[in-house]
């Protein structure tokens, strides 16, 4: 996740503070931040894939990724009518990117194509933690089988500034069940 974090630094230094782009933006494969990323990281392949991740074969094989973009910064919001309600912001404009995440583990639950890339967390707050679990795996990292709510264990998370912290999956739940969602810009202090 730090060599992911260092990529999407220079890339978005190449690009005025933007971020790569998710497969909600673009259908051609080599758009899709993952392969966007590719000249700035060198071999993706190598760090594409988590190595605790069980569905690395199928997600390698499908030109996918264990890692989600956070939705919240990196697709922009438009109403029903395709309207752009919010613009994406620049890394430089995030309030405190030392506290917004940028990457998740993806969940065992999602896709495992390239175009499964990115978190669906506008509405976690809302939706609640099956809807969480579903985008990423906040377990990935935990001792012995996995709690039927993946409450009990870790998840490593890369943030917009780019440093890497494991957080505990009891508090992101214990966030989404206080109705803050740690996934909007400046809501999460890890």
């Amino acid at each position: 996740m730090k060599q992911l974090g260092l990529g999407f630094m220079l890339y978005s230094d190449d690009f005025n503070g933007k971020l790569p782009m998710t497969a909600h933006q673009t259908s051609n494969p080599n758009y899709v931040w993952i392969n966007t990323l590719s000249p700035y990281i060198g071999e993706v392949d190598s760090i594409r894939l988590c190595g605790a991740d069980p569905l690395n074969k199928l997600r390698k094989e499908n030109g996918g990724t264990s890692y989600i973009l956070n939705e919240s910064i990196t697709v922009p919001l438009v109403n029903a009518f395709g309207k752009l309600v919010e613009p994406l912001p620049r890394l430089d404009q995030l309030k405190s990117s030392s506290s917004t995440f940028l990457l998740f583990e993806a969940s065992d639950k999602l896709g495992v194509s390239l175009f499964s890339d990115h978190s669906h967390s506008r509405t976690w707050h809302i939706a609640g933690w099956k809807s969480v679990i579903n985008d990423i795996q906040p377990d990935r990292h935990r001792l012995g089988k996995a709690a039927e709510d993946r409450s009990a264990g870790k998840a490593n998370y890369l943030f917009a500034d780019g440093h890497v912290k494991s957080v505990d999956a009891r508090i992101i739940k214990s966030l989404i069940e206080d109705g803050i969602n740690p996934s909007a810009p400046s809501n999460f202090n890890p």
